[in-house]
C-alpha cells in the first residue's frame, strides 16, 4: 500500500466571511472526493475557528491569529484598549500626518522602535510554521483575492504569501495557486513578493481574466488558466451543509450556484430566523456576525482524516 497524500489548504480566512468559507468549503470537498484517503491539514488566520467549522487540523498563518470581535485587520493586536482610547489615538495620526515632517517622522520613528521585537516574534514563529508543512505533499493557496497590499500593506498579504511559499519548498511540498483573484497591487516591494512566490509555484490558475492580466504586468508570464471562484463548485448533495460547514452566520448557511451557461448565479443564506436571497437583481442582505468564534468540537471520523500534529523538536 502506497504512501497517503498529505495536502495542507491556505488562505486568509477565518473572518467570518460567507464567501471565504464557502471557497474553503468547496476545495475541501472537491479534495475528500477525488482523494478520500488524504490526510488534510488548514492552514488560516483563524485556526481555532476553521477548525470547528471545517472538521480539519488547523495552523495559524501568522504569529498573531485573528480575533473575531477584538480586530477587523489581518490580525488581533497584542492588548486591546478601550474605545474611547482607540479613537483618541486614531485622530492622533490622522493630526501628524498633516504636519508635513515632523509628523511623518514621529510615526515612523514609532515603528522603527517596535520592529526589533516584531522581528523577533516572527524568527520565533518561522520554525513553528515550518514545522507544520512537514510530510506535507501539496500546499494549496485557495481561492479568494490572495494578491494585494492595500489590506495590511506590504507586509500583509504580499509578505505572508513568500514567506509560507518559501517554507513550502524547504519542506519538499508542491505549491499551488488556485483560482486565485489579484488585486490591487500597488507598491514595488508587493509587486516583488508576489512575482517570487508565483515563480515557486507549481500550479497557478485565476479567478478572472483581470486578475492574470495584472499578474502578467509583475513579470509573471507563465500560463495560468481562468476558473471561475471555486465557491460556485461547492455541492450540497454530499451533505455538506451539516456542522462541517456552519459558516459566518454562527448557523448553516446555503450557498448554491447555477451551472456555466445560465443567466445568474445565486446564493441564499439564513440569516437569524429570516431567509434571504440573494441575486445579480437584488442588494446582498447583511449578513450577522457572531462575536465570537463557535466553541470547538472534535472532528468526526467519518471525514477525511487530519494531519498528525507537527513534531515537536
Amino acid at each position: 500500500m502506497g504512501k497517503r497524500v498529505r495536502i495542507g489548504v491556505f488562505g486568509h480566512y477565518g473572518h467570518l466571511n460567507l464567501g471565504d468559507e464557502a471557497i474553503i468549503a468547496a476545495l475541501l470537498q472537491s479534495i475528500r472526493r477525488r482523494r478520500p484517503d488524504a490526510e488534510i491539514c488548514a492552514f488560516s488566520d483563524n485556526p481555532e475557528d476553521t477548525q470547528y467549522r471545517h472538521q480539519v487540523v488547523a495552523f495559524p498563518i501568522k504569529r498573531k491569529t485573528f480575533v473575531p470581535g477584538v480586530s477587523d485587520n489581518v490580525a488581533a493586536p497584542a492588548r486591546t484598549h478601550s474605545g474611547n482610547d482607540q479613537t483618541v489615538w486614531r485622530k492622533f495620526k490622522g493630526w501628524l500626518r498633516e504636519v508635513p515632517v515632523l509628523g511623518r517622522l514621529l510615526l515612523e520613528s514609532r515603528a522603527l522602535v517596535s520592529l526589533p521585537g516584531i522581528a523577533w516574534e516572527e524568527l520565533k514563529f518561522l520554525p513553528k510554521a515550518f514545522r507544520s508543512l512537514r510530510g506535507i505533499d501539496l500546499l494549496i493557496v485557495a481561492g479568494s483575492n490572495q494578491f494585494l497590499d492595500n489590506w495590511g500593506g506590504t507586509w500583509g498579504y504580499p509578505y505572508t504569501l513568500l514567506k509560507w511559499s518559501i517554507l513550502a519548498k524547504l519542506a519538499g511540498a508542491k505549491l499551488a495557486f488556485v483560482s486565485v483573484g489579484a488585486g490591487p497591487i500597488d507598491r514595488a516591494p508587493s509587486k516583488m513578493m508576489i512575482r517570487t512566490a508565483l515563480f515557486l509555484s507549481d500550479y497557478t490558475s485565476y479567478r478572472d481574466e483581470a486578475s492574470r492580466r495584472l499578474i502578467e504586468t509583475l513579470g509573471f508570464r507563465r500560463r495560468g488558466a481562468v476558473y471561475p471562484d471555486l465557491a460556485y463548485s461547492l455541492s450540497l448533495e454530499d451533505g455538506l451543509g451539516n456542522a462541517t460547514t456552519q459558516m459566518a452566520t454562527g448557523r448553516r448557511p446555503t450557498v448554491a450556484s447555477q451551472r456555466r451557461g445560465s443567466r445568474s448565479h445565486a446564493t441564499s443564506t439564513r440569516c437569524g430566523s429570516c431567509r434571504c436571497r440573494s441575486t445579480r437583481d437584488k442588494p446582498r442582505p447583511p449578513i450577522s456576525r457572531p462575536r465570537r468564534p463557535a466553541p470547538m468540537q472534535p472532528a468526526p471520523s467519518s471525514r477525511a482524516r487530519p494531519c498528525p500534529s507537527p513534531a515537536r523538536p
